[in-house]
Formats: C-alpha cells, sequence, structure tokens
C-alpha cells in the first residue's frame, strides 16, 4: 500500500483549509513511507525557512511512524543525536508532523511549520490527515 497522489492533494486542500481558519502562515509537506518527498507547499506569508523545518519535522514523524513531538524528549539521546548528524540535520525532533496511517500501516508523514504554536502546526497536519478519502484513487 502506498499514499497515492490524489491522497497527497487531499492532504494539502486539508491542511491548508484549516491553516486558513486559524490565519496560519505555514509551510506543508507530505512524505511517503520512506521520508521522500511526496509534495511541499509555502502558504503566502509563510518564511522560507518552514519549509525545511516541516520537512524534518515530517522525515521524524515518517522514519519513527510515531507523531514529531513524541520523539522531543529522546532528542538529546545518542541514537537520535547520531541519526540527526547523519541526516545531516534532516531530522527534526519538534511537534508538528504526524505519521499517516491506513488500516495501522504507515505510509508517510505529514509536517507543518509556522504556525504560532506547535500545538497549531500537529492541529493542522491532523486535519490533513482527516481529510484524506481513501477510497479516492
Amino acid at each position: 500500500m502506498t499514499l497515492r497522489l490524489a491522497h497527497t492533494y487531499q492532504i494539502l486542500e486539508g491542511a491548508t483549509a484549516k491553516a486558513e481558519e486559524l490565519a496560519a502562515k505555514v509551510a506543508i509537506v507530505v512524505l511517503d513511507g520512506r521520508g521522500d518527498l511526496k509534495a511541499a507547499i509555502r502558504l503566502d506569508g509563510a518564511q522560507w525557512r518552514a519549509v525545511p523545518i516541516a520537512q524534518g519535522k515530517a522525515f521524524a514523524a515518517a522514519i519513527h511512524d510515531l507523531p514529531s513531538g513524541e520523539l522531543a524528549a529522546r532528542a538529546d539521546s545518542p541514537v537520535m543525536r547520531a541519526l540527526m548528524i547523519h541526516e545531516r540535520g534532516g531530522i527534526i525532533p519538534v511537534q508538528g508532523a504526524l505519521p499517516i496511517r491506513r488500516d495501522g500501516e504507515p505510509l508517510g508523514a505529514v509536517g507543518i511549520s509556522g504556525a504560532p504554536t506547535s500545538q497549531l502546526d500537529e492541529d493542522i497536519a491532523a486535519a490533513g490527515i482527516a481529510a484524506i478519502d481513501w477510497s479516492a484513487a
């Protein structure tokens, strides 16, 4: 099972709608189950650095199949530090990304950066995931 492009568009649309509702200027990144980029957008007014931050959060969620916020407590562990060095800063274990699952199977992750709080970043990610229509495509 893979994350299809149609699902990726649904995530982007759902997350964008939630961000606009919250008046949050964010970047939205969707990764597949390997942690490879499916899509990234930066909403009008979002800072340029929001994209790599959102991608790093999403990568953390994708490779661990956990919300990125749950990894924050591990950020200073030797293993996590080694992974962050190995990935040249591409893993950001900070709240704001959620894994995407279907029937318990990990398919990827969505990461958000730029909202006023990390909790709002995560809320926007959750709205994106909730917008998936698994019967599509």
